[in-house]
């Protein structure tokens, strides 16, 4: 099987599992992100590094407080404040010409605030 076929595969099943769980319930959708955000965890910690329980520990504790946040405007701008700053913080690091590594704590932020914060504003 060529790896355009899988692609075309795997995205259908996705799109068949996004669609059955916006029809079904509001909570089956927040399920399903949940899944994706483990698995986004999972991936940015073999990239950076950092140890993969206590990432999940920290994101599943956001997801978990803050995913029904939506009526109250006061969090739903510090969450989106909180990622829009990350992303800022990425961009000038990735124009900064003179390129160092992240401490563990800064790959913790990151991690909410790049990873964990976006699957909650979704």
């Amino acid at each position: 099987m060529n790896e355009t076929l899988k692609r075309a595969l795997s995205g259908t099943v996705y799109v068949i599992l996004l669609l059955g769980c916006i029809s079904y319930s509001k909570e089956s959708l927040a399920l399903l992100f949940g899944v994706f955000l483990v698995i986004g965890v999972y991936e940015f910690c073999k990239i950076v590094r950092i140890n993969l329980l206590i990432s999940l520990c920290i994101a599943s504790v956001s997801y978990f407080l803050l995913w029904n946040q939506y009526d109250h405007l006061v969090a739903k701008t510090i969450i989106t404040s909180i990622s829009i700053l990350t992303s800022i913080k990425l961009l000038l690091y990735l124009f900064n010409s003179e390129k160092t590594g992240f401490s563990i704590a800064t790959n913790y932020c990151l991690l909410i605030g790049y990873i964990v914060i976006p699957f909650i504003l979704v």
